[in-house]
């Protein structure tokens, strides 16, 4: 019997209860995830694995910025498999003009957990 395992990229800079929880949840689903907090090291993950399901913060590293340039980063990285429906991959902010500026590049993103089905996500 083959058993697949999932692989998870999760870069947020959110509170240490936020992102245990959000860990918690994709490990809930049977996902094997690697965690950052720095947008550099999100990159590097993004190009040296391949994961089924990259969810970051849209500014990673840079708390309520406008500036998406660390999901500009990984996304085009991850885009083709994106597209192909290899991956999934959804960017967060609680910034609303990042998240505008994302949507207009069309990476997909939202304001807040609130905004979208998570487990949905990751089944």
């Amino acid at each position: 019997m083959i058993i697949m395992v999932k692989n998870a990229l999760i870069g947020l800079h959110g509170g240490r209860d936020l992102v245990k929880a959000i860990v918690s949840r994709f490990q809930a689903k049977g996902y094997s995830v690697d965690i950052t907090r720095d947008a550099e090291k999100m990159l590097d993950y993004a190009k040296g694995k391949t994961y089924d399901r990259y969810f970051m913060d849209l500014n990673l590293g840079n708390s309520n910025s406008p500036d998406v340039t660390p999901a500009i980063n990984v996304y085009d990285v991850v885009r083709e498999r994106v597209e192909s429906s290899e991956a999934k991959f959804v960017g967060i902010s609680g910034n609303s003009d990042a998240v505008t500026t994302a949507q207009k590049r069309g990476i997909p993103a939202y304001r807040g957990l609130a905004d979208f089905n998570l487990n949905d996500f990751l089944d």
